[in-house]
């Protein structure tokens, strides 16, 4: 064999005559083209937010989310979930502000008797769990104000607290169609129970514009009180207990 040609798999060795053929992918491209992978999340920022509206820039973590579009912002709140189920694909943020003539979305939480033993309050806010301690001879309004300064303490929440007396109102951070799709409720399955003597209800919907959407035949639940017991068509194999209600 040729002494300027060199070879990976065949030795020079070799003394049985033939011709032998030996490919070299050593230089060639291995695999598909790479293709870069980027996303962009579109949603409203809050004035504490550090990048201006309709700004796009890189974000690599939850914590610079806060940062450049205000802690407790829907799009701060849509970065910590991409976060969670993907942390390796390029994402990009673009903030939006406030539309000037919309309306924030509000609930409001009544609380009513006197405690007569200690326990905690379980707020479910937006999804997000707010505990609030309460000790045996606290009046309604001693436990309105506990709830007002928990809510108002949790940073990250989409939403801000005031009391007067015994009576809790609950109002979007945001003004628009989005604020309308956050629950708020009080926890009522167990181990979680509210304080004997001491009732909160909290209203099954925010006030504020809403938007009808379309459910499948197996999602519509029979009203209270009809004859049906069972959604019609197949169920979910597990089932959520309600957010929703009094305690």
């Amino acid at each position: 064999m040729s002494s300027t040609i060199s070879f990976n798999g065949m030795p020079a060795s070799i003394r049985v005559p033939g011709s032998y053929i030996e490919f070299d992918n050593s230089r060639a491209l291995r695999g598909l083209t790479e293709w870069p992978a980027r996303v962009l999340l579109l949603g409203q920022r809050l004035a504490a937010g550090t990048v201006a509206a309709a700004t796009p820039v890189r974000v690599t973590d939850a914590g610079q989310a806060r940062t450049y579009f205000g802690r407790g912002s829907l799009l701060a709140h849509m970065f910590e979930a991409w976060f969670r189920v993907n942390p390796l694909t390029e994402v990009w943020g673009c903030a939006l502000d406030d539309v000037g003539a919309g309306v924030a979305a509000n609930s409001t939480i009544v609380v009513s008797g006197t405690a007569t033993a200690s326990g905690v309050i379980a707020l479910l806010l937006g999804g997000r769990r707010v505990e609030v301690a309460v000790t045996s001879g606290d009046a309604a309004t001693a436990v309105a104000s506990a709830i007002h300064a928990a809510i108002n303490a949790s940073l990250d929440l989409i939403v801000a607290a005031t009391v007067s007396t015994n009576t809790v109102t609950v109002t979007n951070a945001t003004r628009a169609n989005s604020g309308t799709s956050w629950t708020s409720g009080i926890r009522r399955w167990r181990p979680t129970r509210c304080p004997p003597a001491s009732r909160s209800r909290s209203t099954s919907r925010p006030a504020g514009p809403r938007t009808r959407t379309s459910r499948p035949p197996w999602m519509r639940w029979p009203r209270p009180g009809s004859r049906t017991s069972s959604p019609p068509g197949p169920m979910p194999r597990t089932s959520r207990p309600s957010m929703r209600g009094s305690c």
